[in-house]
């Protein structure tokens, strides 16, 4: 005879080993299942039907349309509050700025605070007949990005990057607190 376990949602009868966890007899029922749970935890707003979440799209779109200025006036005070601290501001004292050791095409070693800042400032030295230096910096970044993340080991050296424009990087980044060789 086989072991049988009643499903907690529909009542019926399953079959099941001992050992197994599983609860409910269909996936229709885990989804089920899972949805009690969540609003069960308080998560109910989390549980929002097609038409709930439209309505409340159609009252998102209403508020833009009758307070278009009070919108803007709420995001430029948001905005001017995140950036008094300079942990939000660009620059070496951003909170996800770290410090890179890159290599130049002759061997030397520069030590950079903030990658993205000092891409924006040197793109000239990457691309010279750049006329959108943010656009530079970006690419500037993602080049080393990939050498760092070739050297951590995410991409398979074979497919890799060791240098960006014949430049290279000593080592992967670090946070601050762990070396001085950091990633951003």
């Amino acid at each position: 005879m086989k072991n049988l376990k009643t499903c907690p949602i529909c009542g019926r009868a399953f079959p099941c080993p001992p050992s197994d966890k599983t609860v409910t007899c269909s996936p229709a029922c885990r989804s089920e299942r899972a949805r009690r749970a969540v609003a069960a935890r308080g998560g109910a707003a989390l549980l929002h039907t097609d038409e709930s979440l439209a309505r409340l799209e159609r009252a998102r779109e209403k508020r833009k349309q009758e307070h278009p200025e009070q919108l803007r006036a709420i995001a430029k005070l948001a905005s001017d509050a995140a950036l008094q601290n300079p942990a939000n501001q660009r620059g070496a004292q951003h909170r996800l700025a770290r410090r890179w050791l890159l290599v130049t095409p002759s061997g030397q070693l520069i030590e950079v605070e903030s990658l993205s800042n000092w891409a924006r400032e040197n793109y000239r030295l990457f691309e010279p007949e750049s006329t959108d230096p943010e656009a530079s910096a970006r690419r500037i970044r993602a080049g080393f990005q990939a050498i760092a993340r070739t050297l951590e080991g995410k991409i398979p050296p074979n497919r890799g990057a060791y240098h960006y424009k014949d430049w290279g990087l000593l080592a992967p980044s670090r946070d601050k607190e762990e070396n001085h060789h950091e990633n951003l």
